[in-house]
């Protein structure tokens, strides 16, 4: 997604990475443990639509080696959903899940992945967990960050992850 730089917002987030041992793989597995994946963009707050049809997720590979999200999960309080089909992600590339994954009734985007169940409340916190069970990164948000139709985006990859207010839906 292209982000429109609208300024930046102090995003509290913890984060968690586990060591990633390099081994040998073909071009269509994913390796075991599982490499970091990471949230790279949320919009809980939509503007051109209701929140029920307008939320998505970006997950980006920062790796070198293409990694399926199929089994990974994300967990939202006491909500939870588990990608169920196979969604490769390539080397250094993103993914989109959506919410809903027409463009025509979700405010324009086009998801690579569409979802139900997961609901990101305007102050709320987002875990990333492998297939393994190991937690990648847990994503904390307060309502006072958050600004309807602004995604919050990572800028950069650097520890602590920085994020600031961007896209405009």
């Amino acid at each position: 997604l292209a982000p429109l730089f609208l300024g930046l917002v102090a995003f509290v987030a913890t984060l968690s990475f586990a060591g990633h041992p390099g081994r040998a793989q073909d071009s269509t597995s994913t390796p075991t443990p599982y490499p970091a994946l990471h949230v790279s963009e949320v919009l809980p707050d939509p503007r051109a639509v209701d929140d029920a049809l307008g939320e998505w997720i970006e997950i980006w590979n920062p790796g070198a080696q293409p990694v399926d999200m199929q089994g990974w999960q994300l967990v939202s309080g006491d909500e939870s959903l588990t990608i169920a089909l196979s969604l490769p992600i390539a080397a250094g590339s993103f993914v989109v899940l959506a919410e809903r994954g027409d463009p025509a009734i979700n405010g324009g985007l086009r998801a690579d992945y569409q979802y139900s169940g997961l609901i990101l409340e305007n102050e709320d916190s987002l875990a990333l967990v492998a297939p393994d069970g190991r937690t990648e990164e847990t994503l904390h948000w307060l309502a006072t960050q958050v600004q309807e139709g602004r995604s919050l985006e990572r800028v950069g990859s650097g520890l602590p992850a920085q994020w600031q207010a961007a896209w405009q839906l």
